[in-house]
């Protein structure tokens, strides 16, 4: 089977851990194991597989593992870890995944920082780091102009960040920033993101008043804005 490029067992009940030889399967492009109830450490070499693009092991709350240091002749461009173990430090090094659109790691483990060198990634449309034990200051993600979902939240961000860079994200469709320690007036920083359908920031210490320019975002389906320190007239808007 050296020459197998697609495997998908994903929603199949394989109730063990995932095999060290499938980093063996050098042609392998797309590794879906989704929802598997997978377990133990999964085998970091498989990230190395020259001609994977595809990896997805979400839905394996069993599934232990760390990222590991990635080289730039990477081809991936999905890597999906959502509500699995994986645990440890985003490495600075993601930045060498020069193709990668989708990064799902929510409802993880992983701890630090935002890596410093994650907004080199330029091609993501999908970056979701929500529920995990990160900290620090969010860092400037303006260079990330082809996103069209952020999901930060419910991490353990310090005060003080900055997110005036948020307008430059124009093809931003969902954005979700709940419970992020945001201290900070920032509603008009969304008031030309004319793609949103989805706006959720609640429990922060965002205040100020909803602006009138808010009322341009008509293709909103969900605002939640609970728990903040807002005020003015809301229904004002609808």
């Amino acid at each position: 089977m050296t020459s197998l490029e697609f495997l998908d067992l994903s929603g199949d009940d394989i109730s063990s851990s995932v095999p060290r030889f499938l980093a063996n399967f050098s042609s392998l492009r797309h590794i879906k194991l989704r929802d598997c109830q997978l377990r133990d450490e999964f085998p970091s070499a498989v990230f190395h597989l020259p001609k994977l693009k595809h990896l997805s092991m979400g839905n394996n709350s069993n599934l232990t593992g760390f990222l590991p240091e990635f080289h730039n002749t990477s081809l991936l461009e999905k890597l999906y870890l959502f509500s699995t173990g994986f645990a440890g430090i985003i490495p600075e090094s993601i930045s060498n995944l020069n193709h990668l659109k989708v990064l799902s790691l929510q409802s993880c483990h992983f701890s630090g920082h935002i890596p410093g060198s994650l907004p080199n990634l330029t091609q993501l449309t999908y970056l979701g780091l929500s529920k995990n034990e990160l900290a620090g200051l969010v860092p400037s993600l303006v260079s990330l102009s082809k996103l069209t979902i952020l999901d930060l939240a419910y991490n353990k961000f310090e005060k003080g960040s900055m997110y005036g860079w948020i307008n430059k994200l124009t093809n931003l469709n969902e954005l979700y920033l709940d419970s992020m320690n945001i201290h900070d007036e920032i509603l008009p920083y969304l008031a030309n993101l004319t793609k949103l359908s989805i706006v959720s920031m609640s429990q922060n210490f965002i205040y100020g008043s909803i602006p009138s320019s808010f009322t341009n975002l008509t293709q909103l389906i969900v605002i939640d804005l609970k728990i903040n320190q807002l005020q003015g007239q809301y229904l004002a808007l609808f």
